[in-house]
Order: structure tokens, then sequence, then C-alpha cells
């Protein structure tokens, strides 16, 4: 199923899983790539399917190896699993293919996305999931607009359901119900974060910018015109990033010359995207205040990876507590129910 790039084809796995189906074997697959939530659509009755994030977040944690190291004979995929997600530190939201993580993910994952984006940098990669959600929000923001304000309330009526549904019977002669779990540190965290996300909001929706998907055509020299961009890619891009970094490979040893000739193309390329760049700028001043937002984001400690880390953290309390619920719901109701993670057992 592999290539030359090293990548998999998750057209080849279906066929694998559907044949392993029909065939009667069990199979795992652990797909621990960022946004691997996707590979969940490969589960069926006897494929269990575990990622180290959700389809829309980056998977930088220590997840993948946490699950090999608990991988241990007479230990299911299932429980292997739940372990390594409460060990997990960093960004990322793990999922599994079993039918109660279905249901917590398809419930908890869709609300928690806005307050997982962060902006940082990771081996020289910029990563700016933030600015693309700001950015999109900001066309249609109104100050707590409804949807937002609305997305908000579901998850906070969601952390109470999995509060009270924690909730344990105490006491020996006057009884009463306990949780076992308190969500207060998340819903602050969240409340923190989302007030500087709307701070964001309210910059951008202060800018006019009715040019802003105007296309913006490029001297490529010798009489050669591109197309170009969109303004929002040009002034979005960081075209300077990309220079250096064919730079950097023209300077490796044994280059052919056709692989020389392609990498000075490349650069030569965004040096004239960076000077269009540069020219759109300066003859659209609202863009200036526009990209000031967004650079302003590189540098605030407010929405990184740290806060959003924090974030994750804090949601694997509800993760796990809400999943241990419905666990229990789901043994209650239907213990004849087949589950390809708890039966593949090492």
């Amino acid at each position: 199923t592999g290539s030359k790039d090293g990548m998999i084809s998750l057209d080849a796995l279906a066929k694998l899983t559907a044949l392993a189906e029909a065939k009667n074997i069990k199979m795992g697959i652990i797909d621990g790539s960022c946004h691997s939530g996707n590979s969940l659509k490969l589960a069926n009755s006897k494929t269990c399917v575990v990622t180290a994030s959700g389809p829309k977040h980056y998977g930088y944690s220590n997840f993948p190896e946490i699950f090999a190291a608990k991988m241990l004979r007479g230990k299911n995929l299932e429980d292997i699993f739940l372990e390594t997600r409460d060990a997990t530190e960093g960004s990322g939201f793990p999922e599994i293919s079993t039918p109660e993580g279905l249901l917590v993910q398809d419930e908890l994952y869709p609300l928690l996305t806005p307050f997982m984006y962060y902006h940082d940098e990771y081996r020289g990669i910029q990563l700016d999931k933030i600015d693309t959600y700001l950015k999109l929000n900001a066309k249609s923001y109104l100050p707590n607009s409804c949807e937002r304000e609305n997305e908000v309330i579901k998850l906070n009526t969601l952390m109470r359901l999995i509060e009270d549904l924690s909730a344990v019977e105490k006491g020996l002669f006057r009884k009463r119900m306990e949780r076992t779990i308190n969500l207060d540190s998340l819903r602050e965290q969240i409340q923190k974060y989302r007030e500087v996300q709307e701070s964001y909001l309210k910059r951008l929706n202060e800018i006019d910018l009715p040019h802003l998907k105007k296309l913006e055509p490029m001297d490529l020299g010798g009489g050669v015109r591109s197309p170009g961009y969109s303004h929002e890619e040009l002034i979005g891009t960081d075209w300077n990033y990309f220079q250096t970094e064919k730079t950097l490979e023209l300077q490796k040893d044994n280059l052919s010359a056709a692989k020389k000739k392609e990498l000075e193309e490349a650069r030569e390329y965004y040096k004239i995207s960076q000077e269009t760049k540069e020219r759109v700028l300066r003859d659209n001043p609202e863009y200036q205040r526009y990209q000031a937002v967004l650079d302003g984001l590189k540098s605030d400690t407010k929405v990184s990876r740290v806060i959003a880390s924090g974030i994750a953290r804090e949601a694997h309390k509800a993760y796990a507590s809400y999943y241990k619920s419905m666990q229990k719901k789901q043994n209650d109701t239907n213990k004849s129910s087949s589950n390809a993670c708890s039966e593949f057992v090492l």
C-alpha cells in the first residue's frame, strides 16, 4: 500500500479492511499522523482504527510513542487507547472507532475545535490554523455572534451533562448523588481563549477589505505573465520563507543540473511573489493594517500552542469521563454487541 514518497493510500487500505472483514480477520490500524481522524472511515466490524488527532488538527503530541509502549501481551486496543489518551501531552485530539468513541467524538470534538487552533512554529514550519479560523469568521463578524454564542452554549451544556453522568451515589443513610469530575478549569480556559479570539475578530472586522479576492497578475519576465494570486493569498503568505528554503536546498551537494535549475526558478518565482506582495501592500493601506493584525498573531502567546495544548489536556478529562459513561450505558443495554477494538487482543 506504500508509495515512493512514503505515503499510504487510504483507498488501498479500504480494500484491505474490506477483504479482512470478508475473511473474518481481525485488523488494527494505528494512524499517528496529523489530521488522522479521517482514517476512522476505514473501520468496520473486524477493523479497529486509532488516530493521534481529529481531522482538523495537527497531531503534535507524544500519543504514538505512549501507545507503542503500552502495547503489551494480553491487552486490547481499546484499553491501550484509553490509557494512552489519558497520559498524552501536547496538541491534538486522539480518536478511536469504537461505538462509544464515535459518539463522544461526534459530540465533543466539533465544539472544542475552535479552541484547539493556535499559531506556532514547529521545526521551521509556520502552523497557522488560528489565522485561517479568524480570517474566515471575520467576514461575517458580529460581536458575540449568535452562531458562535450557540456553539459555546452547546459546549457548556455538554460539559454539565458529562459532570452529571459522572455522579455516583454517596452516603450510607442519607443518599445523595456526587459528581466525580469537575470541568471548571476547562470552562475557564475556553472562556479566556474565546475572549482573545473575539478581540482579534473585532479588529479584523473594523478593516474595510473590498478587494481582498481580486486577482493580481505577476510579471515573470521574458514576456511571461502569471494569473497570480488573490490579494488575500499574496499578503497572507510568507514568500521570504519559501525563498530561504530554496536557497538552503541549492546549497546541497551533488545537485543535478535539472534540479538546480528547478530550484533557482522556484526561488525566483517566490522573489517575484514577494515583490508583488510589497507593491500590493503599498497600494492598499488597509491591507497593511490587516497584515499587522495577522502578524501580531505570530508573537501573541495568548494564541500559542501552549494555550491550545492546555485546553486539549483539560479536555482529556471530559473525554475520559464521557467515554466511561457511554461505555457503561453500552454494556447495560447491549451486552452482546461486538467491538473490534476490545476484541483485538495482543
